[in-house]
């Protein structure tokens, strides 16, 4: 279950993830640390991995390693 800070953070993953699909993965993480929020950028991370790996990888916005 997500926590509050969770919950709270979704719009701006949901934000960053779009970012990562069409300005690439750089600058969905530059925008992300310039939040200076450790845990939004560990949540994005976690959306990254858990959600949307397989994704960005076949949108070749990352290499598949």
């Amino acid at each position: 279950m997500p926590s509050e800070q969770e919950k709270q953070h979704a719009p701006e993953i949901e934000a960053l993830i779009q970012i990562a699909f069409e300005q690439g993965i750089s600058a969905a993480i530059k925008i992300a640390k310039a939040k200076n929020d450790p845990h939004l950028l560990d949540d994005f991370h976690d959306a990254l991995i858990d959600r949307f790996y397989q994704k960005l990888v076949e949108a070749g916005k990352i290499a598949n390693s």
